[in-house]
């Protein structure tokens, strides 16, 4: 099944994966120009630009287990990878990114692209990351979540912006709510009971502690926690919690079984789409949840360095914490169509868009001297 998988999808280039292997473990190095393998230094000598191509480990998944996330990355490098190939302008060096979290390019000043990766901001490498709207992948020159470029820097999302009318960002949202929201769709596969939660209550969206991006919180998914109950605790305002549904913390499980025994918090495992609907806050370090709510509308208050920064209220401590909940809550929601709007035209590309993918490779310009292929989908 897995191999039938790749010839029907790569077919004519699956030479290619050859090429990758070898490049692994040989002293030389090949590149794959104009539909055929030819030395590096044949390639150099052609005076194109060199694009070192790091292929996932998603695309060999087996079939019947594979994750929905990696469902994603699979189907954007099985578009991804003949693009390339076919762009005549361009040499490609495959490579199999046999480490999934760190990727060492060997050829010099050539272009890279990896999965899951991160590094100080290069305007000739390109990260992808599946992005926490189903289906879609995003494309950053620093990194992804919150080690992507756009989290510390929003010059990039202003600048995209400028002349957008009123109405379009209206509309981009409403698309969004009918295909998520109302569809009950999600990164992660959602329960069908949307539920109702009674009275009024807060949300805070918990992650898996060990994750790469939890060392982007200014604290702890706890100490979030702790804030949040410290500030609600003998109001008529409920904490509803959520889990995520990969993590496996004895620590995490004994708080939430202490705090829930006591009353102090609602543990619900319905779709993360019903949570949202009415939650007055939701609270979260980094999650990719946070974007859902804007979605939805909500106030979202983080912990942590995230891409949704632009539309969020930052935490950088306790003290920090405290005080915007004490503020105004009241959801900025232009800025929120702002960010939902650069989201999805300009920082990420849905898997089967096969256009908008070409529009990312092949639009000429901006990776560096007068080269006119092969520029990313963001410019910062």
């Amino acid at each position: 099944e897995r191999l039938d998988r790749l010839e029907r999808n790569l077919g004519p280039y699956l030479p290619m994966l050859e090429v990758a292997w070898d490049n692994e473990g040989s002293a030389t190095i090949s590149a794959w120009v104009r539909g055929k393998a030819v030395s590096l230094a044949e390639a150099e000598a052609l005076g194109i630009p060199i694009v070192e191509l790091f292929i996932p480990p998603a695309i060999f998944d087996y079939p019947r287990e594979e994750k929905q996330t990696h469902e994603t990355i699979r189907q954007t490098f099985f578009h991804l990878i003949p693009l390339l190939l076919e762009n005549r302008g361009i040499a490609i060096v495959p490579r199999m990114q046999l480490d999934w979290r760190q990727c060492f390019p060997k050829t010099r000043g050539a272009r890279v692209i990896s999965y899951h990766t991160r590094a100080p901001f290069d305007p000739l490498r390109l990260h992808v990351q599946e992005a926490p709207l189903a289906g879609y992948c995003s494309f950053d020159h620093a990194g992804f979540a919150g080690f992507a470029s756009t989290a510390t820097d929003h010059s990039a999302i202003q600048g995209f912006l400028t002349g957008v009318p009123d109405e379009v960002l209206e509309s981009n949202r409403r698309e969004m709510v009918a295909r998520y929201v109302d569809a009950n769709v999600s990164k992660y596969s959602q329960s069908a009971d949307i539920g109702t939660i009674g009275g009024s209550y807060v949300f805070v969206a918990l992650q898996v502690s060990t994750d790469v991006v939890a060392q982007l919180g200014y604290m702890s998914g706890m100490e979030l926690l702790e804030g949040v109950l410290d500030h609600y605790r003998g109001t008529d305002i409920q904490v509803v919690v959520k889990r995520h549904p990969f993590c496996r913390s004895m620590k995490v499980q004994e708080c939430l079984e202490r705090w829930e025994a006591a009353g102090e918090i609602v543990r619900n495992n319905n779709s993360i789409h019903g949570i949202l609907k009415n939650a007055k806050v939701v609270f979260t370090i980094n999650s990719g949840v946070g974007l859902e709510a804007l979605m939805h509308g909500r106030t979202v208050v983080v912990g942590g360095a995230c891409d949704y920064g632009y539309a969020a209220k930052v935490a950088k401590s306790r003290e920090e914490l405290q005080a915007i909940m004490a503020g105004d809550l009241t959801p900025d929601q232009r800025r929120i169509e702002e960010l939902l709007y650069f989201f999805v035209h300009r920082y990420a590309i849905r898997s089967d868009d096969r256009d908008g993918l070409r529009r990312g490779c092949e639009v000429g310009g901006d990776l560096g001297g007068d080269q006119r292929r092969f520029r990313p989908r963001l410019r910062p």
